[in-house]
């Protein structure tokens, strides 16, 4: 499984999934940096399936105008479950996702109180100063530091400790619904080995 892997050519595939907002779609239709794409949008047919997240995909009907019709496509919403020692606690929220908004939406929809919240760029490289600014931040408020678990993974040493990962939960009917498309998508492509 590769993440942002659908622009790279060479790369041997066996299931293109290719995941959007529901909100934002194809957004400006622009390549990053100037857009939210990885690649151009007229590209979007070219993945096997078409994942729509978020609170907004449910109100979905049809997916977006270059979705090719007969290719199968999902709505997947997540929410965040959070534990009980964060009820009724400041926190101040940071990630490096493409739509930071989200997560810290999400966290005020699971009645989680932000006392501030941080968004950074994709896959943004923590360094051990971002760290102890958001502390800094933190203690002003007396607040908890929580991020998502991707950005969690890429926390500098030490930090972990000190910073709570919350994971989203996915619906997992759906998590098998979109599976079982995949496999189904992926078996007429697997090689049969000789014996």
């Amino acid at each position: 499984m590769l993440d942002d892997g659908l622009q790279h050519w060479r790369l041997a595939r066996d299931c293109d999934i290719s995941v959007l907002d529901g909100r934002h779609g194809l957004g400006n239709g622009l390549v990053f940096p100037a857009g939210p794409l990885r690649e151009p949008a007229d590209q979007l047919g070219r993945a096997d399936l078409l994942v729509l997240t978020g609170p907004a995909a449910s109100e979905l009907a049809v997916p977006p105008p270059l979705w090719p019709a007969g290719k199968p496509w999902f709505r997947l919403a997540g929410w965040i479950e959070p534990p009980a020692r964060l009820i009724g606690v400041p926190l101040l929220a940071f990630c490096g996702i493409g739509l930071p908004a989200k997560f810290f939406a999400a966290l005020r929809q699971a009645g989680l109180e932000l006392a501030a919240a941080a968004g950074f760029p994709d896959h943004h490289p923590y360094a051990a100063s971002d760290l102890e600014r958001l502390q800094r931040r933190a203690d002003i408020h007396g607040a908890t530091l929580v991020t998502t678990v991707k950005d969690w993974q890429r926390l500098p040493d030490g930090w972990r400790e000190k910073v709570v990962a919350l994971p989203l939960v996915l619906d997992s009917r759906m998590v098998e619904a979109i599976t079982s498309a995949a496999l189904a998508r992926m078996a007429p492509r697997r090689l049969e080995i000789p014996e």
